[in-house]
């Protein structure tokens, strides 16, 4: 096998053929020098170079480089980005001789192993978690590092980290890289259960108790004006306005803060109705001229009951709605009125803090 000029002679021996067959070997020969160097990491990042110029040489000399099955070069020398097998074919293409040599390259296998700490979110939402890298194991320092796809820095402590699967890779200075993840966990949410928003009538208080599943070390009430405390957990709020909001701040055993709020919603019942007539005749049936009216009135600052010709006939102050005590029996200096149409000025206080003056005519039937 691989000759050239091959002679063959047939000779007829006692029945059998014999083929010998002479020639002159082939002198073609295939050489690959790699690098002088070990190869790192980083090696193939520059190129590894790769030199055939040991091998037979002529005019009549073709080269090829194959990779992965493929034909890639046919100089004599070449730059490679990869590892693996590279085949040299040196075919003389006067006589067909040929000559075939391999080299492979690998770079060799470093593994990487970060000693790191992580601190997870401190409060729900804060966004505030820590990666610390303490060493490395194996490969040559320096080493560099990047998280989740970043530049690579030599930064040992990483800040305000979302809760999260992240990636670290790290680079040695050799080129090698090695990926690993690290979580960075989640602060629980610190829940506060206001309840739903009450509806009350105003002068009324409602008592507020807020539900927590955590262990508090502060908290504190807005809106302060209508509460019975703004540090304590269950105060009792008398709002006045329609609509009042309570926000409540609350701080863990840990720092974490939480707000809740509740919206407590106020009818103002402030009706006040006055018969427009009755009948002091001690029926038992509509003798008194009374004040009527509902939850919102804190006071009847004055009642006044006054002729056709002005003369005030009744006077009562500062009393409450619906009291008889304070109700006219339509007598004046201790006698009977004759029936008539009279005027009455009533001043009304309200619990939300405000005032009303109304006037009206009354008639007295019998």
């Amino acid at each position: 096998p691989n000759t050239i000029n091959d002679e063959q002679t047939i000779l007829d021996c006692d029945g059998s053929i014999c083929l010998p067959c002479m020639g002159i070997l082939c002198d073609v020969m295939a050489s690959i020098a790699g690098p002088t160097e070990e190869l790192t990491c980083e090696s193939l990042e520059i190129g590894v170079f790769l030199d055939g110029s040991g091998s037979t040489t002529s005019n009549s000399i073709i080269y090829e480089w194959i990779y992965n099955g493929v034909a890639i070069s046919d100089e004599i020398t070449i730059t490679v980005f990869d590892e693996g097998e590279y085949i040299l074919n040196v075919l003389d293409n006067l006589t067909g001789c040929d000559a075939t040599t391999i080299y492979e390259v690998m770079v060799p296998i470093v593994e990487l192993v970060p000693n790191i700490t992580t601190i997870g979110e401190t409060c729900f939402e804060a966004q505030d978690g820590q990666l610390m890298i303490n060493n490395v194991l194996g490969g040559s320092g320096p080493y560099v590092y990047s998280v989740n796809g970043g530049p690579f820095t030599e930064d040992l402590e990483y800040n305000n980290l979302s809760p999260g699967i992240y990636s670290l890779m790290i680079q040695d200075d050799d080129g090698c890289e090695t990926e690993s993840n690290f979580v960075i966990a989640a602060a629980a949410e610190l829940m506060i259960d206001l309840g739903d928003d009450p509806t009350i009538s105003i002068g009324e208080s409602y008592q507020l108790n807020p539900a927590l599943d955590f262990n508090y070390q502060s908290l504190s009430w807005s809106f302060d004006e209508s509460l019975e405390c703004t540090d304590c957990i269950d105060p009792l709020a008398s709002p006045t306005d329609e609509l009042t909001t309570y926000v409540l701040t609350v701080t863990d055993d840990n720092g974490c803060v939480q707000t809740a709020s509740i919206n407590i919603f106020v009818i103002n019942e402030t009706n006040i109705y006055v018969p427009n007539a009755f009948s002091p005749d001690n029926d038992g049936v509509n003798d008194l001229l009374m004040v009527y009216g509902a939850d919102g009135v804190e006071e009847l600052v004055s009642f006044r009951v006054f002729d056709r010709w002005g003369e005030m006939v009744f006077e009562r102050e500062n009393f409450q709605v619906n009291d008889p005590k304070f109700a006219w029996d339509g007598r004046f200096r201790n006698q009977e009125m004759n029936p008539g149409i009279f005027v009455y000025s009533l001043e009304i206080k309200y619990k939300s803090g405000e005032s009303e003056i109304i006037r009206g005519d009354v008639s007295i039937v019998k």
